[in-house]
Parts: C-alpha cells; structure tokens; sequence
C-alpha cells in the first residue's frame, strides 16, 4: 500500500484533493463505517474524492489542547460523503491506493474547516492508561506502533455522536480517563464500554461522569465484571441523572457475567422509584436477579410511568418472581417485555398472560418474549397435559382480550399437544402480528391444529425446527390460500419433501401478500412443481432454499424469478419510499415544533421550581420564627407557672396563717366569754343582793330610818357600776378587732384575686393552668371566711 505523508507546513495555505478511481481503493482499510460509497452513475466510472484538511493550533473553537487536527472527507460518486477525522501528527492519513502503486494522484487540498472530536493529548492519555490497565507492559519498541493503531481504532470507533470501545483491553484506569475526557466535551450521545475489564472502580468512575453530565442518553456496559457493589454507585448517579434513557449492563456472548444478583434488583429499585425517572430502557439480562431481585424491581415499578423496556432474560425467574411482576404491570407503562430462558413454566407465563388478559386497556405490553421456560413440558403424563393446557387457557383469554400485543415469542418450548388451545386463541386475536414458535417441538397434528387458527392480522409465522413433517406443513399451506395478510412464513428444518411443492405452488398462485417464505434445511429434491406458478407471482421476493438437495437448474430459476420481483419492486420501492420521507420531513417539523414547546415549557417549568423554591424558603423561615415564638412563649408559659405556683403556695400558707390565727382567737373568745359570763353571772347575784339592799334601803329612807350599813353599800354599787362599765368597754374593743382581723382577710383575698387577674392577662397559654390553681384557695378562704362569721356572730350574741 502507498501510505500518504503528513501534511506540512501552514495548514491554511495549502490545498489538497485526491480523485482516484474506486478500484484502486484498499476496501479492507475503508470500514463500512466511516467510508460510504453510491451506486455507480450510469455511463461513467465511479469515483472517490478525498479531501485533506487541516487546522492550526487553537484555531477551533472550544478545543482543549489547542493543537490541530487533519480531517479526511471521501466523496463517492455525487451522492454520498462521509466524514472520518484523523488526528495531526500521525505518521499517516489515510491508505487509498493499492500496493501496485496504480492510480495517480489528480489534485491535492487543504482547507481550515475542521470536525474534531477529540484532541491528539486526549487519545494519548487514554492510551497510557489502557496499558497500565494491561497486566503485561508492551515492549519499549512495539510502544509507538501501538499507540497509533489504538489511536487509529478510536478515532474511527468514536464519531458520529457514538464513543463506542468494545473488547479495547480498558480497565479501571482508562475508564477514570474517559469520564474526564467526555466530562469536557458534548459531542457524545452515546458510551458503549462493553466488554472490557471495567470491574466495579471502573463502573464507579463512569458513575462520576453521570452525576455532572447532560449529554449521555445511552450506556452500555455489557460485560465489564460488574457486581451489586458497583451497580449500587451506578444506581445512585443514575438517581441524579436526568439525560440517561437507555441502559444496558447485561451479558454479551462469550464473555465473562456482570452478577449483580438480588442487591443489585434493590439498587435498581430505588432508580425506577425515583421521581422524575427517565429510564426508558433497561436491559439487565444474565445479571443474576433469581426471584428476589425481580421482587425488589417490581416494587419500584409500581407507579413508574417511564420505562417501556424489560429485558430481564436469563435470571432464573421463577413463577414467584413473575407473579410479582405480573401484579405492577398495569400500574407501568412497558411496552416490551423479555423474559427468555428462565423458569416461568406454565404457572409463570399465566400469570403474565392473566394480567394482560384482565386489564387489556391498562397493560400497554406490545412485544412478549417468552422462549425456552419450560412450558408444557414440566411434567410426564396426561394430567401434564391437562394441566398444561387449563394453564394455557389463559392464552386464549389474553389474545381475545387483548388490543395491544401485536408480537409473541415461545420458542424452545415443548408445545406439542396444546395447539388445539393454541389455535383457538390465534383465532380470537385481532392484534397479533408477529408469532414465533421455533423449536417447539411441534407434530404433525398441531400444525393442522395451528393453520386452522389463523388471525386475520397475522404477518410473520415462524415454525421453524420442529417435526411438522408434509401434512403439518401442507395444511398450513392451505390455511395461506385464504390468508390476506400473512407476508412471512418459515419452516425450516422440519423434515420435509418433495410434497409441499405442490400446496406451495397453489398459494403462490392464490396468495399475493405473501413475500418470503423460507424452507431451508429440508429434503425437498424437486422444485418443478412450483416454478410455473414461482414464474407467474409478483409479490414474493425471497425463497428459501439453501440445504435441500436441489437442482442447480432449478435454483438458477428461483434466483432468477427473485431477482426479477426484486428488481420490480425497487422501482416502486422508490416513489413510497418518496411519500415516507415526506411523511417523515413533516413529522420531523412537528418533533421540531414540539422540541420548542418542550424548551418552552421546560423554562416554565424552571420559573415555577424557582418560585416554589422561594415560597419554600419563605414558609421555611415562617416556620423558624414560629418556633422562636414558640420557644418564647414556652418560656413565659414556664416562668408564669412558677410565678403561679409560688403564689398558690404563699395563699396557701396565709390561709393555714389565718386559719391559725382564727383559731387562737376563738380559743380565746371563748374564754373571755366564759369568763365574761361567769363573771356576768357574779354581777347578777351582785345586782340581786344590791338590788333587795336598795328596796331595803329605799324602803329604810322611806321609813327614814337611820341606816349605818349604807354608806359602804353605797360605794359597792358604785364600784360595780364601774367594772361593768370596763366590761363593756373591753367586749367592745374585742369586737373591734375581730372586724379589724375580717377586713385584712378580705383586703387579702382582693389582691390575690387582682393578682390573678393580673397574670391572667399576661398569658392566655396558663389560663387553664391558672383556674384550677385558684380554685382551691378560694375554696380555703371562703370556708375560713364563713367559720370567721360564724365566730363573730357568736361573739356578738
């Protein structure tokens, strides 16, 4: 090969083009992917035009390393051009004659235009980490040639919005260089890291770029040793994600599991619960979930209203874990389901069929995969069989019902002996399109069982690799005679001869809708018998033929016929396909206007978040000062309370004072007034004495009668006179003070009361408090009140 120099010198000063014919390009070194040819023009060679263009340093805008880059456009013919950016500084551009130095070089050009995704320092550094990554180091010789073929490698891998490195030997090293590198540029959409040796620090270090990033709408992690470790930091980004719509972490072929087992189903359960969730895609095949982990995911199923897509293949499902699936898809808005090669039996696949049959408008599942579950074939014997087929009348019921499956897949599964429910269902439905019954196990029987089913919106029926033999397969035949909707049949690898030539010539006479029929993989020896009827069809544009022992005459006819239709229908190919891209530019204005809405509404929305934000803020501080308030009150509320209490206790102690004072001074009243009574019963015996001493002495001054003992009498009356009189006077001064001590009480009593009013008004939170705390001293002093009366009035009787 003749390998083009670098171009030197000041890129905007020179121009090159290289126009070569395309027989002298090295097909093997133009990918598919990056070098798109159109079809030759007629009545002249095909051409391919190469433009070479160049930057200088900085030059572009929002470039990190500021140095420039080559850009290589190859234009075929007038059609097509493509775009392949190659870094400046490689030792090569680009390979475009053969090695017999053929072709001559026309015209050569340059030009400052640049499309530039990633800067040479960028594909270095990754480059230096993929062999830290490598538990050998390359040879200090081989260092140079493999950094360019790596280089080489990404740069054609990672373009047109894809940054696609799968099986490129990266580690946890290179996936920390790769999260930096696209955390500073918005050219990808979409990181396809699948089968490298990633491991959960890897995955963590991608999980980095998620929680900043708002470009990436797909991941695809296939394969990179992820375990419930490092999908619970995956999940965790993902939940302040809001641009990832699409995630794949399941299994590829041949390579090592990501076993992320029931953890991770609980990690995966808090995404999907997430508000705001945007997953729409989640491919979590061969992960290890088993029952528990499909538990988990479906409780954060429950009310999602964004993911259409499950693929939860190779688990170990079992009709546990699928009941509990089957329970939350009405409430969630999946539209494909895949549940390959797991353990749902008969039960599990009821379960589902049941949920769609029983709420046909709420579940919106469109695509149902079910292949290899061991269904029908769990057990031996009739009443396998009868169990099998009640569980299966389910199915009947679900396509009857329901309006939105339009494709099923049952392959792997021993199907034989149930078609007769089967047929019925096929019969009742009027949405399927698409049905695929490979490997099924299916005699004979069940293929006149099944054409006697047919749907009248059934497009696609696959019963390849069974045991259909000619009758099965024949009586199917004759059910396609009718059908006028049927465009796909295929029955490969089902032991079939020579007979179903003659029922497939009669429907390629009959039918005109049917456009591939597929019968590879048989013993059919002769074809004569469908060639006529082959030669006069329109409609059909494959026929499957390859494994059979057939003519080669008769396979040139076939190819021949094919070609023909072939060749037919691409000239009215083009006219529809005309209306469909004008359908489509229309529906493109439309996803236009409505993207503008969206913007619209977003900015809205954005407006209301922030206003919400500070009414949120606003009501928090609301809240703060209320409980400052609250706090304050709660203070005065304690403050007042002992205040209460202290002068619940001082009352207290001033009714137990007064109460023993009283008491003294009725002890006391009452011996003053027995005294005073004895003492008043002495001055009646006194005044009786005197008394009948004056009548005598009246009577004696009235007799005139010299009386001696007058004189002293005389003066004891006067003396007697005068101690009453004192008596009196102390009774007097006694009661006095009695009114003296009853007036202090009350003076008491109203200040208290003021007090009260007082406090009362100072806080309404203790007026309850402070109720009950008075009443029972005014109770004591309104008893002591009364036993104070009650004394007086006793003291002034």
């Amino acid at each position: 090969m003749t390998i083009l120099p670098p171009v030197n010198g000041p890129a905007s000063h020179k121009k090159a083009s290289i126009v070569a014919r395309k027989s002298l390009v090295d097909s093997r070194k133009l990918s598919s992917r990056s070098l798109k040819t159109s079809p030759r023009p007629e009545g002249g060679d095909e051409t391919v035009k190469v433009n070479i263009s160049t930057t200088p340093r900085g030059s572009r805008k929002g470039s990190r390393s500021g140095k420039g880059s080559m850009v290589v456009e190859i234009e075929a013919g007038r059609r097509s051009k493509s775009i392949v950016s190659l870094p400046q500084g490689m030792e090569y551009a680009l390979k475009v004659c053969s090695e017999t130095g053929y072709g001559k070089v026309l015209e050569l050009s340059t030009e400052e235009n640049v499309r530039l995704q990633l800067s040479m320092q960028d594909l270095k550094t990754l480059f230096e980490a993929r062999c830290k990554d490598q538990p050998v180091q390359p040879l200090p010789h081989t260092v140079k040639e493999r950094e360019l073929r790596f280089i080489n490698h990404v740069t054609k891998s990672c373009n047109n919005m894809h940054f696609s490195l799968r099986e490129a030997l990266l580690g946890p090293a290179s996936a920390s260089t790769i999260s930096k590198i696209l955390s500073n540029t918005t050219n990808f959409a979409v990181l396809d890291l699948s089968a490298n040796n990633l491991k959960d620090d890897g995955v963590a270090n991608i999980s980095e770029l998620l929680v900043k990033d708002e470009n990436i709408v797909k991941i695809t992690l296939q394969s990179v040793g992820l375990t419930s470790r490092g999908s619970d930091v995956l999940c965790h980004a993902l939940m302040h994600n809001k641009t990832v719509t699409d995630l794949d972490i399941s299994m590829a072929i041949t390579q090592a599991r990501n076993h992320i087992g029931p953890k991770g189903g609980a990690s995966l359960k808090h995404v999907l619960a997430c508000p705001g969730s945007v997953l729409c895609c989640l491919n979590i095949a061969s992960t290890g979930l088993c029952d528990h982990g499909v538990m988990s995911l479906s409780e954060g199923l429950r009310g999602n209203n964004a993911l259409t897509s499950l693929n939860l293949s190779d688990n170990d499902i079992t009709s546990v874990g699928s009941e509990a699936l089957a329970a939350v898809l009405p409430a969630t808005q999946i539209e494909h389901l895949e549940v390959d090669r797991n353990k749902l039996a008969v039960r599990g696949l009821g379960f589902i069929l049941g949920a769609m049959g029983k709420d046909p408008h709420q579940v919106k599942i469109a695509t149902l995969t079910a292949a290899f579950n061991q269904i029908g074939a769990v057990h031996s014997g009739k009443s396998a069989a009868q169990h099998a087929t009640k569980k299966l009348g389910k199915l009947h019921f679900m396509l009857e019902n329901s309006t939105k499956l339009t494709n099923m897949k049952l392959d792997g599964n021993d199907m034989s002996g149930l078609y007769d429910v089967t047929s019925e269902a096929l019969a009742a439905s009027k949405s399927i399109l698409v049905l695929s019954l490979d490997k099924c196990s299916l005699q004979a029987s069940d293929g006149v069982a099944l054409s006697l089913g047919f749907s009248s919106s059934l497009t696609r029926l696959c019963v390849s690799h069974n045991e259909l033999l000619d009758e099965g397969t024949v009586a199917i035949l004759v059910a396609l005679q009718r059908n006028k909707t049927l465009r796909t049949f295929e029955a490969d690898d089902n032991r079939l001869t020579s007979e179903v030539v003659t029922g497939l010539a009669k429907v390629l006479t009959a039918n005109t809708t049917l456009t591939n029929v597929s019968l590879k993989q048989n013993n059919i020896k002769s074809w004569a018998g469908c060639l006529k009827a082959l030669d006069g069809n329109t409609a059909l544009t494959f026929l499957g033929a390859e494994g059979n022992p057939i003519a080669l005459n008769e396979l040139n006819t076939i190819r021949e016929v094919i070609e023909r239709n072939e060749a037919a229908m691409s000239k009215t190919a083009v006219p529809k396909l005309m209306e469909k891209i004008a359908v489509l530019q229309q529906d493109e204005a439309d996803l236009y206007d409505t993207k503008q809405e969206i913007t619209i509404e977003q900015t809205r929305i954005a407006k209301e978040e922030q206003l919400l934000a500070d009414r949120k803020m606003g009501l928090e501080a609301g809240l703060a000062n209320i409980a400052d308030d609250a706090s304050k009150v709660e203070e005065e509320y304690t403050e007042v309370h002992g205040q209460l209490i202290a002068a619940s206790l001082q009352s207290k102690a001033l009714v137990v004072s007064c109460g023993t004072q009283l008491e003294a001074l009725d002890v006391q009243l009452a011996m003053e007034t027995r005294q005073m009574n004895l003492q008043s019963l002495r001055e009646t015996d006194v005044q009786k004495a005197l008394i009948t001493e004056i009548d005598s002495l009246e009577q004696a001054i009235a007799s005139k009668k010299d009386i001696p003992e007058a004189e002293p009498l005389l003066h004891e009356l006067q003396v007697a006179a005068t101690v009453r009189l004192e008596a009196e006077n102390e009774a007097r001064r006694l009661a006095e003070e009695i009114s003296a001590l009853e007036l202090q009480l009350i003076v008491n009593e109203g200040e208290m009361e003021k007090e009260k009013e007082k406090k009362k008004r100072k806080s309404t939170v203790g007026e309850n408090l402070k109720q009950n705390s008075s009443r029972k001293p005014s109770t004591v002093s309104s008893v002591h009140s009364f036993n104070k009366r009650r004394s007086v009035s006793n003291i002034k009787k």
